[in-house]
């Protein structure tokens, strides 16, 4: 690939970085858009990362912050299962990859271990649902990690992935709004050329950025 190929990819993808943060700020401030494609990228991109676990409840399908003691608490009036006595169990962490964990709870009593996961993995994917929608969160506000890592440490949360794994989900991000945005303008061009009566020769008009 030459190198202005590259640089003009990255810019395309610096103006989509952009287009995305428009849209946010527009809808907090209450004013229509301008760009339907944008929107329909953005919400594709969401929509793509929806947990793939099938929840009892169709409305039980999000995230909450506990606090781990809130956690145990709730646990210790439960019964173990096997000597039916009250929850005396060690908690302990497996494994910690940005907002992911694996915890696992051991039962004093009998010697059953358990496991917990924070978050379920993309589809297909090695990633963890949690940490993309951060970086998408990031990006739609305009936080670098470094700023996600203050926004977390003042939450009490762990800090987001490694700098690699991080930009490597951005990555991931910028592909799917691509080829979100590229479909949605194929389908806007095909659905013009049908109100045109099959003419595909069409003028078109738009606002650069």
């Amino acid at each position: 690939m030459g190198k202005s190929s590259i640089c003009h990819k990255t810019e395309s993808r610096r103006s989509i970085i952009k287009q995305i943060r428009s849209e946010n700020l527009n809808r907090k401030r209450g004013y229509s858009s301008s760009s339907d494609i944008n929107k329909e990228s953005t919400n594709s991109v969401q929509n793509q990362f929806t947990s793939s676990i099938e929840n009892i409840e169709d409305g039980m399908d999000f995230y909450l912050i506990i606090h781990l003691n809130s956690l145990i608490s709730l646990l210790q009036q439960f019964l173990c299962s096997e000597r039916n006595n009250l929850w005396d169990e060690s908690v302990s962490i497996k494994e910690q990859n940005g907002l992911y964990m694996q915890l696992e709870f051991k039962c004093h009593s009998c010697g059953f271990l358990t496991r917990l996961c924070s978050s379920p993995q993309v589809p297909n994917s090695r990633r963890h649902d949690i940490n993309v929608r951060l970086a998408i969160g990031g990006t739609l506000c305009g936080l670098g990690r470094n700023g996600l890592m203050k926004l977390l440490g003042a939450l009490s949360l762990p800090p987001p992935v490694q700098e690699q794994k991080y930009r490597e989900a951005q990555e991931l991000i910028l592909n799917s709004v691509e080829n979100a945005q590229e479909q949605s303008t194929i389908a806007a061009v095909e659905e013009a050329v049908v109100e045109a009566g099959g003419v595909r020769n069409l003028t078109i008009s738009g606002d650069g950025v």
